[in-house]
């Protein structure tokens, strides 16, 4: 990936780690982020935040994908999933319980199991992690300010 970058930015170490960060190392996320920066690069467009302006586009381009995935999870699972996003690492503590207001462990867990069987999570050195990066962002940038007020 930095050889290729090195054709269109005198930073590509940087492009590439930032690149890695947002698709969390998963190699088709990688290179379907790094193209799309290539193509913002190419454009003339800001290089300076060119990664995030492709993340951003990406997801622009599957909002309406996101939004019939979103529709189609119960409440506890879009409550699971938003508290993911948001990186709070504990889902079955009394704290995230009361936190987002979801009620007994058994159903974290059952929600948990549901969206780790259907490859929406998975589970990496003991942390449960959204899949789909670009779906991650989705959901903090779009759904976060619906479910959860600005002051929970």
């Amino acid at each position: 990936m930095i050889q290729g970058l090195s054709k269109i930015s005198k930073s590509p170490q940087r492009l590439a780690e930032e690149i890695l960060q947002i698709s969390q190392f998963h190699p088709y996320y990688a290179q379907q982020l790094a193209a799309m920066v290539w193509q913002f690069i190419q454009n003339d467009r800001d290089k300076s935040d060119a990664v995030e302006q492709a993340a951003q586009f990406i997801i622009t381009q599957h909002d309406n994908d996101y939004e019939r995935l979103w529709l189609s999870f119960n409440q506890t699972d879009k409550k699971v999933l938003l508290a993911l996003a948001q990186m709070e690492p504990k889902p079955f503590s009394d704290v995230f319980l009361k936190k987002r207001n979801i009620g007994a462990v058994s159903t974290v867990f059952s929600s948990i199991k549901r969206l780790t069987e259907e490859s929406y999570l998975f589970k990496q050195n003991g942390l449960y992690e959204i899949e789909d990066p670009f779906f991650k962002k989705w959901l903090i940038f779009r759904r976060h300010r619906f479910i959860f007020p600005a002051s929970s």
